[in-house]
């Protein structure tokens, strides 16, 4: 990573009027400049920025809609990450090894017209691998850094629970419920369903749905 005083980018920003006194090139446009240019403020975008923020560098997250969260959102803000801290911490036995062959399993199932292409060879092991090795440890970071997870791993099973490497439950957490106007005017940014309820764990919604 470059120090700042090294090299930097410059990311234009501005509004593009297509007004019938104007011609359709009249952009007004300011100069902003960061370290690291984000595109997206799903989780991965969110994660990438914080991350990056942290020891210093100066970031610019960019995203098209008008708030956080992404397909993320859409998912209940849930995120599947084999070997994570909270199953050990609760007693789920879980490997790199053993959740690496369900991954292979799954991607054999569902993709196999894909199969020679982009599942097998070193470039599909190198990013597993990262992924597994590096994705428990961004957990650990983010929990150090003040976020939250529900104190028990859901019991949401891997959706493949019959596939070689499965587990019944644990790989899914779920973030920790708090209070949205902790974030400030930041609040302003989160997503909000008109007329749905907010559901934050699996179990909840599977009650729901019965009723």
């Amino acid at each position: 990573m470059p120090s700042l005083d090294q090299e930097e980018m410059t990311c234009a920003t501005g509004h593009q009027d297509f007004g019938h006194h104007q011609a359709p090139n009249h952009q007004r446009t300011s100069v902003i400049k960061c370290d690291i240019l984000i595109i997206g403020a799903g989780a991965a975008g969110l994660a990438a920025a914080a991350a990056a923020h942290d020891p210093g560098l100066r970031v610019i997250l960019a995203e098209k809609e008008d708030h956080v969260g992404g397909t993320t959102f859409r998912s209940g803000g849930c995120m599947w990450m084999p070997d994570n801290f909270l199953m050990k911490e609760t007693g789920i036995q879980d490997s790199k090894e053993q959740a690496a062959r369900y991954i292979n399993a799954v991607a054999k199932l569902t993709c196999s017209s894909l199969e020679e292409q982009a599942f097998h060879g070193r470039l599909r092991d190198e990013r597993l691998d990262a992924f597994l090795t590096q994705g428990p440890e961004m957990m650990k970071y983010f929990r150090d850094q003040g976020f939250r997870w529900m104190a028990k791993p859901s019991q949401f099973p891997d959706y493949h629970p019959h596939i070689e490497g499965a587990v019944h439950h644990g790989r899914t957490l779920d973030p920790a419920v708090f209070d949205a106007a902790s974030l400030g005017h930041y609040q302003k940014y989160l997503p909000k369903p008109d007329g749905a309820p907010v559901i934050p764990r699996f179990e909840d919604f599977r009650v729901l749905t019965r009723l």
